[in-house]
Parts: C-alpha cells; structure tokens; sequence
C-alpha cells in the first residue's frame, strides 16, 4: 500500500513539474514574441522616421538648388558671393601680412615694385 501512495504521490509531482515547465516555456514564447513585436514596431518607426528625413533633405536640396540658379541668374556669372569671398580672402591676408610684420616674421623683400602696405606697427617710437 506504502509503495502505491508513494508511486501516485511520484506520478503527481511528475505531472506538476511538467505542467510547471510547459507554463514557464509558454510564458517565454510569449515574452519572446513581445519582444519581436517591440523590435518589429521599433524597427518600422525607424525606417519611417528614415524615410521622412530622406524626403527633407531632398526636398532642401532640390530649394537649395533652384535658389543657387536664380541667385545665379539675379547676379550674373561672377556672383556675389564670389566677390563677397575674393574680399574677404584680401582682407585676411593682409592682416596676416600685419601680424607677420609686426612680429617680424615676414621676408625681407627690397624689391620696388611689390605693393607696399604700411602698418602703424611697422616705424613705431623706441
């Protein structure tokens, strides 16, 4: 009789442990299927937001190019920015030139026929 109570006692624990198992596998898939859901909602929002900022930058670029053309057309060939930029580089080589020949670090030229620029640093009072 003891060996009966302890054979079904063994056969329900068994039977409580497979069903404990299939419950934690089921909850895994469950869990692992969220998860994808997540990763598929995720992946979906990304490729959107990617596709949006394609559109943008396209979008600013072909702007971009139609106002090049009429500022190109509105100015003439030369540009105003090119102008804007050739002054701008004059301008900044001269006050290189200025630092250069106030710490004297610029060659020492007797040619004539350079342009001469003279800086208030240049003869000053010792």
């Amino acid at each position: 009789m003891y060996y009966m109570v302890f054979h079904a006692t063994l056969n329900l624990f068994i039977l409580l442990n497979n069903v404990l198992f299939l419950f934690i596998r089921i909850k895994s898939d469950l869990t692992i299927m969220d998860q994808e859901k997540k990763n598929q909602a995720a992946k979906e929002k990304a490729q959107e937001e990617n596709d949006e900022s394609k559109e943008r930058a396209s979008e600013m670029g072909r702007c971009m190019k139609e106002w090049a053309q009429y500022g190109k057309e509105n100015t003439g060939t030369g540009g105003f920015l090119q102008q804007t930029g050739k002054k701008v580089k004059e301008m900044a080589h001269g006050v290189s030139e200025s630092v250069k020949n106030s710490f004297g670090m610029a060659p020492q030229n007797d040619d004539e026929d350079e342009e001469y620029y003279y800086y208030p640093t240049q003869h000053r009072r010792e």
